[in-house]
């Protein structure tokens, strides 16, 4: 059995202590057992407590994930709140939340798309031609798109530069 270096030192140290090489005594042998036994013991006794330190502190970690997970679900409203859920059916909620995650990303793309096609439709009819003069005004306030203005209360005017905020290349 190999030993680790410092256990393997303090064996031999023990070894030489209580056996004299020359005259092996049955007593002598006895109690280098002995002390090795307690040795062994105190060392493993450490490595236990040590071992039980970690579980403990893996098992605390674990709990905090599954309050977690448990939390999120709840917010979701994919669990009712107060139900128990064991380990099985956390990885259950789990994988449901991240359906929704990818439900709800995907719903978001398809809203800034419309969003961005009525900001479009929205910047480009926002002008009325005019046959006789050959130009185009706003219905609401009668401002110039030669000019690019809207009347200050021009409710149109308002909305547009409301939903073209965050896009720049589109406005009046």
């Amino acid at each position: 059995m190999k030993y680790p270096q410092d256990d393997q030192n303090e064996i031999n140290r023990l070894h030489a202590e209580f056996i004299v090489l020359h005259e092996p005594h049955n007593e002598q042998v006895m109690a280098f057992q002995d002390a090795s036994y307690a040795l062994g013991l105190k060392r493993g006794q450490a490595r236990e407590a040590a071992l039980q330190q970690r579980l403990a502190t893996a098992e605390h970690q674990r709990e905090q994930l599954a309050q977690a997970i448990a939390d999120a679900t709840h917010k979701a409203g994919i669990v009712a709140d107060g139900a128990a859920l064991d380990g099985p059916t956390l990885l259950m909620v789990l994988s449901d939340l991240a359906e929704c995650q990818l439900a709800t990303q995907q719903r978001l793309n398809e809203a800034e798309q419309l969003l961005t096609d009525a900001r479009t439709m929205l910047a480009e009819h926002q002008w009325h031609y005019r046959p006789y003069d050959r130009g185009y005004y706003c219905p609401e306030c009668g401002g110039d798109r030669d000019h690019g203005q809207h009347n200050e209360r021009c409710a149109i005017g308002a909305f547009l530069s409301q939903v073209t905020k965050d896009s720049p290349e589109v406005g009046s």
